[in-house]
């Protein structure tokens, strides 16, 4: 089984908006509802690459988190977590002209408590021991406290399962002493930690502290670091694009069918890159399907670097 924690999820709304004026009303068109938050994103990437067990770990609030459930199971993916106060956060994407085309407003979600996050953290340790492997992606929800990912991966790490991180500020900050065994981390929130432009060097850094770093420049590939091994991957995209909301998600469900299949380096970085290319490729958002991936998995270049 996948095991994908997903603390603070959301109900991802793509809204269209043809002509956007600052300071006045503007109508939308048309708007799309779709599950979200980054570690469904990952569970909903990796059911669709073939992954026979997908579980999503979160709290569940109000009636948007009974629909986001709901939508799990439609898909033959199991939820469990607290149900608390208030109501699981909405996520707005714009499809406008430029320069707020993709804009995106991120809701604040419910207000957890201690006994929530100590409910959740039990049932964390319920479920993996029928985990193959381990994805954390995304932020926690008001209320929680600063080292929820960091006390995950050592209740993994205890039982010999690897962990997929993906995730930033003070939760990253706490979770990297505990090594993670692969951390995702994208060109901006690399610059943020380690303090260089450079994304290679940037997954040099990281890769101190995981046994796999995995850090992403958009259209301009991916750096991958593995004993010792820097490789970069790239898969150009020729036919129409969506949205790359999203692609770095299902770019860590890719690295999460890898480990789990102890593919190589570079088998790891061609699938995790077809994966977050595929994304782009259909209007849903934090999407992709399978005959995608098999069909960009074999244009993924790749190259070594010193």
């Amino acid at each position: 089984m996948i095991l994908c924690v997903c603390p603070n999820p959301s109900v991802d709304t793509l809204v269209n908006v043809p002509q956007f004026s600052l300071g006045q009303v503007n109508r939308v068109t048309t708007e799309q509802h779709y599950p979200g938050g980054k570690g469904i994103h990952v569970a909903m990437a990796a059911r669709e690459l073939g992954a026979d067990k997908v579980h999503v770990l979160g709290f569940w609030a109000g009636p948007t988190g009974i629909w986001l459930r709901e939508r799990l199971a439609h898909r033959n993916i199991a939820a469990s977590g607290p149900a608390v106060d208030g109501w699981t956060r909405l996520c707005l994407t714009f499809r406008a002209p430029e320069p707020y085309n993709e804009t995106e407003l991120l809701g604040v979600g419910p207000v957890i408590e201690h006994k929530d996050e100590d409910e959740l953290k039990t049932v964390f340790n319920r479920l993996i021991s029928s985990a193959s492997i381990v994805t954390m992606s995304g932020s926690w929800p008001v209320g929680a406290g600063e080292s929820g990912y960091g006390d995950l991966i050592r209740s993994c790490a205890g039982r010999g399962i690897p962990t997929v991180l993906d995730c930033t500020g003070i939760q990253l900050e706490h979770a990297l002493p505990e090594r993670p065994y692969a951390v995702h981390l994208n060109a901006s929130e690399a610059e943020a930690v380690f303090h260089t432009q450079d994304p290679a060097k940037a997954a040099g850094c990281l890769a101190k502290q995981c046994e796999l770093s995995i850090v992403t420049d958009g259209p301009r590939g991916a750096y991958f670091v593995a004993n010792g091994q820097l490789i970069h991957a790239n898969c150009r995209i020729e036919s129409q694009q969506y949205s790359s909301v999203g692609s770095g998600d299902c770019l860590v469900a890719g690295i999460a069918l890898a480990i789990s299949r102890e593919l190589p380096l570079m088998e790891t970085a061609a699938l995790a890159c077809a994966c977050g290319a595929a994304n782009c490729l259909r209007p849903e958002l934090g999407m992709l399907y399978r005959a995608d991936v098999d069909r960009l998995l074999p244009t993924v270049k790749i190259r070594s670097l010193p």
